[in-house]
């Protein structure tokens, strides 16, 4: 169950503008760890100056995973060096039945792919999402990934018509493993596990379908196998993109 979090931040004298900009980039470091949901944060500014920022997490293992996460403990040592937490309740609008706070003088920087439909970032190695186009390709390339899985159907009227040609013209490894939506199976599963497995662990692996839904389900089961999933963190994982049918869920039921 995802969890929201609400910090609030007192700049440090001279600082102000450090901690704006830091805070415009908080979200997007902490989604390409895959700790928090889809749902771009709130940040809102005090009558004191203070920053508050409400941002929703995946859940509380995602809260626990981050607390000594590398990524999570750089980003709180460079809050520490222009801001100070403060609670809430001393923020004189805490105090009032209808608390108004003025918006954040900044944007919030996306991560990438938050644009492509249904992505999830599965850790900072392995990226999930629906139906992709050229354009994507050429951004999985960019952002340092090593190969793409295919799992939609090239007959599909949303498969991208020679994704083999374009993901191997941007140097990227490609495994087509068409799934039938209506009825996946085993040897399905089993190749894509096998596809996952020859990657080494610092290579980037970008997975894709339509719509996220089957590659939802088998990255469900690759975690419990191979990634130290428990069963919670699996249902967390594809209740992140849809409610599994009877099909998908007699799928998950016999592989986890």
């Amino acid at each position: 169950m995802a969890r929201i979090a609400t910090v609030c931040y007192r700049a440090q004298p001279g600082k102000l503008e450090a901690l704006h900009a830091l805070c415009a980039t908080h979200y997007a470091r902490l989604y390409v760890q895959g700790f928090v949901s889809r749902k771009l944060p709130v940040f809102m500014t005090a009558r004191d100056g203070c920053v508050i920022q409400v941002l929703e997490w995946k859940s509380q293992r995602a809260i626990e995973a981050a607390r000594n996460h590398p990524a999570v403990t750089a980003l709180r040592s460079e809050y520490q060096s222009v801001s100070d937490l403060v609670p809430l309740a001393s923020l004189s609008e805490a105090a009032e039945p209808l608390a108004l706070f003025d918006s954040a003088p900044f944007s919030v920087e996306l991560p990438p792919f938050h644009r492509v439909y249904n992505h999830v970032q599965v850790d900072e190695r392995i990226s999930t999402s629906g139906v992709i186009n050229a354009d994507v390709i050429e951004q999985i390339a960019r952002e340092g990934y090593s190969a793409v899985i295919n799992l939609l159907p090239e007959g599909s009227p949303h498969a991208l018509a020679n994704e083999a040609s374009h993901a191997q013209a941007k140097a990227l490894a490609y495994h087509y493993i068409p799934v039938d939506f209506a009825a996946p199976t085993r040897e399905d599963y089993a190749a894509f596990e096998r596809a996952l497995d020859a990657f080494e662990q610092k290579q980037r692996v970008y997975v894709h379908c339509a719509a996220n839904m089957r590659v939802s389900a088998f990255m469900a089961v690759y975690g419990t196998r191979r990634m130290g999933w428990s069963a919670a963190r699996a249902a967390e994982h594809v209740a992140e993109v849809w409610e599994p049918d009877a099909v998908w869920r007699a799928f998950l039921t016999d592989n986890l």
